[in-house]
C-alpha cells in the first residue's frame, strides 16, 4: 500500500531538502570546499578506483642509483646526476634515433656548458626530435598595492639550455607543478607566470603529432593554399606564432579539411587522432588535473645503464620503436634525489613519492589520451549538490530517523559507487567530500534535531490536552511507547484513594445544570489539588467523586505516606471550600484509602477505550468510603497502607469483611498527624 504524506508534512520536507541543497552549494563553491574536494575528494577517487593500465606510448628511461654505479657516472646523494657524464645522454639519443623513438624528452637542466655539449648536441640535431627542459628562476622585484594590501609580485624567468645544445634541440619548455598546499595534483599546459609559453609536455606532444601535422598540412598546400598558408610549417610553432585562440581556430579548420579529404579520397585516412589532443590542448583551461596512473613505478620504467646496454646491442626497437621516451631521474629508493612529489598516491609508511619524469611522463600521456581529470563544471556541480540535497531533505524529513539514517547511508554508498565509475569511466570528478562528508550526515543531524523538537512539541501538545482526562504517567507512556488498546496494561504496586461528597444529590437536584458543572469543577479542583501536589494522579473522575492512585514497581513507604499525607490536604482544602464557596452550599467529603496490587489498563471495547486503575484495590477504597459513611466517620484506611508510616494517627475500629469480600480486612479512622 502506498504510503501518502499530509501536505504540511511534504512541503516542510521540500523546504528543507531546498535548503540544504543551497547550503552544499555554497560550501562546494567556496574555496573551503574546492580545497576540501581536491586534498580529499581526489585522493578517494583515485584509491578506490585504483591503479589504471598504464599507457603504452610512454617510457620512462630513468637516471638512478644503480645505474651510476654500472656506468661509473657521478650521483650526488641529494642533487642526482649532476655531473653525469653528457657524452652518455648523446649514445643514447643515437641508440633511440636508431630505434625509432618518436619524441625523446629530456628532464634534465643544461645551463653550464662543458666539453661533452658537442657530441650531445650533434646527436640531438641528428636525431632531430629531442625536447629539452627549461629551467624557471623565480624572482620577487617589489610588491604592488591592491586594495590597501602589499601583494608580492612573482616573476618567473626562462632561463634556456646552453646556447650550443639550445641550437640542437627541436624544442623546450618549462614544466612547473601547482602544489595544492603541498600535494601535486595539476600540470599548467600554459603557465602564465612563465609568459604564457607551451609547457614542456604540450611542447612534446607536438613534436609527438608533427608528422601528421606535416603530412595534412603538405595535402592542404595542394588543394586549398589559403588554408595552408595561415598554418606555420612546424607544428611546434603553432601556438607561439598565432596566439592560442586563432592556432586553435586554424588547427580545427586543418581538421575539417582533413575530413573533408578522407570523405573523398577512397578510404584514405588524412585526420590523426593526435592532432586532436593538440587541438583539445590549445582550448582553455590553461591548466589539467593529473590522471594519476598508480603508484611511483607505475610507467613503464627502464633504468639508464640497462637501456644503453639494449641500444648498443641494437635490441632497442622493441621497446622503443613508436614511443615517447622521458628521460629523467627517477628511482623507487628517493633518498638519493629530491626530484619527487607528494601525490594522491605517495605512500605515508614508506615515503615513496612519484618523480618528476613520472609526473611529466603522466602529463604528456593525458594529453595524448585525452583522459586528464575533468571536474564539473559550475552548472553541473550546483545541480548535483542542489539534487543531492532536495533527495536527502525528503528522505530525512518524511522517513522515521532510524530509517532514514540506513536509508541516507544506502544512498550515499549509492552516490559513491557512481562517482567512482564516473571517474574511472570517463575521467569525470564529481564531489564526493560535499555531499557525502558535509551535506549529508548535517542534514541527518539537523532533521534528527528538528524532529525531536517537533515531538517534544506535539508532546506537549497532547499532554495538556489529554492530560485533562488521563493520569500524567499514562499521557507519558502512551505519547512516549504508542498506544495499544488490547495491550497497553502495566500491574504495580499502588494506593487508591477513593472519595464522596456528602449530600452532592440534594444540592444537584436543586441547581440547574450548568451551575451544577462549575460548582462541580470548582470542588474538584479543591480535591485534586492536594493529590497532585503530593505525587498522586487522578484515575477517574464520577460526578461528584474522584479515584486517585499512588503507583510503583513494589511496595514503597514514600507513596503510601504521600497518600496518608494527601487525607489530611484533602481535608484541608474541602473544608476552606466549605467556608468560601459561592454557592452556599457544604459538601462534607468522606475518603477510602487502600493500598495493594493493581493494573494499570485500557477498558473498552469497539473505537473507546478508557484509562483505568483495575484491581481488587479499587474496590476495597471504595467499600471503605462506602463503610464510613455506615459509621459516621470520615476517613478510613486500611491497616496494611499505614504500617511503618511515621506518626500519623488513627483509631483502631475492628476488623470488618467489606462487601463483595470474603476475608475480614483491619480498618482505621484517620485523625491525624502527631504534630
Amino acid at each position: 500500500m502506498a504510503v501518502v504524506w499530509p501536505k504540511k508534512q511534504l512541503t516542510r520536507a521540500l523546504v528543507f531538502g531546498i535548503v540544504g541543497g543551497l547550503a552544499g552549494t555554497l560550501l562546494a563553491v567556496s574555496p573551503w570546499g574546492q580545497q576540501a574536494e581536491e586534498r580529499f575528494g581526489l585522493g578517494w577517487l583515485f584509491q578506490l578506483r585504483g591503479p589504471a593500465a598504464p599507457p603504452q606510448d610512454v617510457i620512462i628511461v630513468a637516471i638512478d642509483k644503480e645505474s651510476s654505479d654500472r656506468l661509473g657516472a657521478e650521483y650526488h646523494a641529494t642533487r642526482g646526476p649532476s655531473n653525469w657524464p653528457r657524452d652518455l645522454h648523446a649514445r643514447l639519443i643515437d641508440g633511440l634515433r636508431n630505434a625509432g623513438a618518436r619524441a625523446v624528452v629530456i628532464d634534465l637542466h643544461f645551463r653550464q656548458p662543458r666539453n661533452e655539449d658537442a657530441a650531445l648536441a650533434r646527436a640531438m640535431t641528428e636525431a632531430d626530435n629531442v625536447v629539452l627542459l627549461e629551467f624557471l628562476e623565480k624572482d620577487q622585484p617589489g610588491e604592488v598595492n591592491r586594495r590597501g594590501k602589499q601583494i608580492p609580485v612573482d616573476l618567473q624567468k626562462r632561463l634556456p639550455p646552453t646556447p650550443s645544445l639550445a641550437a640542437a634541440m627541436t624544442g623546450s619548455g618549462p614544466f612547473t607543478l601547482p602544489k595544492v598546499p603541498d600535494r601535486v595534483s595539476r600540470f599548467w599546459t600554459f603557465d602564465e607566470k612563465a609568459g604564457g609559453v607551451p609547457s614542456l609536455p604540450v611542447v612534446a606532444l607536438q613534436l609527438y603529432a608533427a608528422p601528421e601535422y606535416a603530412q595534412l598540412r603538405q595535402r592542404a598546400a595542394a588543394i586549398e593554399p589559403a588554408l595552408a598558408a595561415r598554418l606555420p610549417r612546424n607544428l611546434m610553432d603553432l601556438a607561439t606564432s598565432l596566439g592560442l585562440s586563432e592556432a586553435a581556430d586554424a588547427l580545427a579548420d586543418l581538421l575539417q579539411f582533413g575530413d573533408r579529404v578522407s570523405a573523398t579520397a577512397a578510404g584514405v585516412a588524412v585526420r590523426s587522432g593526435v592532432l586532436v589532443s593538440v587541438l583539445d590542448v590549445l582550448r582553455p583551461p590553461p591548466s589539467r588535473y593529473l590522471n594519476f596512473y598508480g603508484p611511483p613505478q607505475t610507467l613503464t620504467t627502464v633504468s639508464y645503464a640497462h637501456a644503453l646496454q639494449q641500444l648498443d646491442a641494437g635490441q632497442g626497437a622493441a621497446l622503443f620503436a613508436g614511443k615517447a621516451v622521458v628521460l629523467g631521474v627517477s628511482s623507487a629508493v628517493q633518498w638519493q634525489s629530491l626530484d619527487h612529489f607528494r601525490t594522491v598516491y605517495s605512500d605515508p609508511a614508506t615515503g615513496l613519492d612519484l618523480s618528476g619524469s613520472e609526473i611529466l611522463a603522466t602529463a604528456f600521456a593525458n594529453l595524448l589520451a585525452r583522459n586528464s581529470i575533468q571536474p564539473l563544471g559550475w552548472a553541473a556541480t550546483v545541480v548535483c549538490i542542489l539534487a543531492w540535497g532536495l533527495a536527502v531533505g525528503l528522505l530525512v524529513r518524511l522517513l522515521k530517523p532510524l530509517a532514514a539514517m540506513v536509508v541516507v547511508a544506502v544512498a550515499s554508498a549509492a552516490y559513491l559507487v557512481a562517482a567512482v565509475y564516473l571517474f574511472g569511466a570517463y575521467h569525470a570528478w564529481p564531489p564526493v567530500v560535499i555531499p557525502l562528508v558535509a551535506q549529508a550526515p548535517l542534514m541527518v543531524f539537523i532533521a534528527t534535531f528538528l524532529k525531536y523538537r517537533e515531538a517534544r512539541a506535539d508532546f506537549e501538545n497532547i499532554r495538556e490536552t489529554f492530560g485533562q482526562y488521563l493520569p500524567r504517567s499514562t499521557v507519558n507512556r502512551l505519547v512516549e511507547e504508542g498506544f495499544h488498546p488490547l495491550q497497553d496494561r502495566r500491574t504495580v504496586f499502588g494506593v487508591c484513594l477513593m472519595t464522596d461528597a456528602q449530600g452532592y444529590t440534594a444540592v444537584a437536584e436543586k441547581l440547574p445544570s450548568d451551575q451544577l458543572v462549575d460548582l462541580v469543577n470548582d470542588y474538584m479542583e479543591a480535591i485534586i489539588e492536594p493529590v497532585r501536589r503530593l505525587g498522586g494522579e487522578v484515575s477517574d473522575i464520577k460526578g461528584d467523586s474522584q479515584l486517585a492512585i499512588w503507583a510503583s514497581r513494589q511496595d514503597d513507604l514514600a507513596i503510601r505516606t504521600a497518600a496518608c499525607r494527601a487525607l489530611g490536604a484533602i481535608q484541608q482544602s474541602v473544608n476552606e471550600w466549605n467556608a468560601e464557596n459561592p454557592y452556599g452550599v457544604q459538601l462534607p467529603t468522606r475518603i477510602g484509602l487502600h493500598c495493594g496490587s493493581l493494573t494499570l489498563a485500557s477498558v473498552g471495547a469497539a473505537d473507546h477505550f478508557e484509562q483505568r486503575a483495575v484491581g481488587d484495590i479499587v474496590n476495597t477504597a471504595s467499600r471503605l468510603e462506602q463503610l464510613s459513611k455506615e459509621l459516621g466517620t470520615r476517613v478510613l484506611v486500611s491497616a496494611k497502607t499505614i504500617e511503618g508510616v511515621d506518626d500519623i494517627v488513627t483509631r483502631y475500629l475492628g476488623r470488618f469483611t467489606l462487601k463483595g469480600r470474603s476475608q475480614p480486612l483491619e480498618v482505621h479512622e484517620y485523625l491525624g498527624w502527631g504534630e
